[in-house]
């Protein structure tokens, strides 16, 4: 949701192109390290100088992707080194991340990251030695409000988890 002015302009470029001495929306945001999400699309910003205008242009951003990845991690709290296969699959069927690591107890490990947004699987196995020791299916969604995929497995269970935030409302002012 932006305010009056920001979404005229953003309304107005996403019919072509928006001209004007000033762009709001490069004030209201950084238009480098975000994306403009209208109706379940997402728009690339870009603003370029022509003459003593400044123009605003919106590119629809297809498959829809975040503009920075989002790490996929996993800890392991089982005793001892264990292998752990990581699988995390696009709606469509494409692999967004394939990586098998061996892992000591403690601390995370990033497996791969994800920009793609919508609602992909994940399967992770641990294996110890020749014997699968615990495995782990969910559907786990990727938006703007998620900041990571952490995957946690503890002696007697696991879980998918992250850090996930509200959006807030845009306070700028003209």
């Amino acid at each position: 949701m932006f305010p009056g002015p920001v979404q005229a302009e953003i309304d107005a470029a996403r019919e072509g192109r928006y001209e004007a001495d000033r762009v709001y929306l490069a004030e209201a945001m950084d238009i480098d390290a975000s994306y403009v999400s209208i109706d379940d699309t997402y728009y690339e910003p870009s603003v370029t100088e022509v003459g003593d205008r400044k123009r605003l242009e919106l590119q629809a951003v297809k498959p829809k992707a975040l503009p920075t990845a989002r790490p996929v991690r996993v800890e392991q709290h089982r005793g001892g080194e264990r292998t752990v296969t990581v699988s995390l699959t696009a709606e469509d069927g494409t692999t967004l991340v394939e990586e098998t690591r061996s892992l000591h107890p403690g601390g995370d490990v990033e497996f791969g990251t994800v920009r793609r947004v919508g609602t992909h699987d994940i399967r992770v196995t641990v294996v110890d030695g020749e014997e699968t020791e615990a495995e782990l299916s969910e559907s786990v969604t990727v938006n703007e409000s998620r900041f990571d995929i952490l995957v946690v497995f503890e002696a007697t269970e696991s879980y998918v988890t992250g850090a996930v935030a509200d959006l807030a409302l845009c306070r700028f002012e003209t």
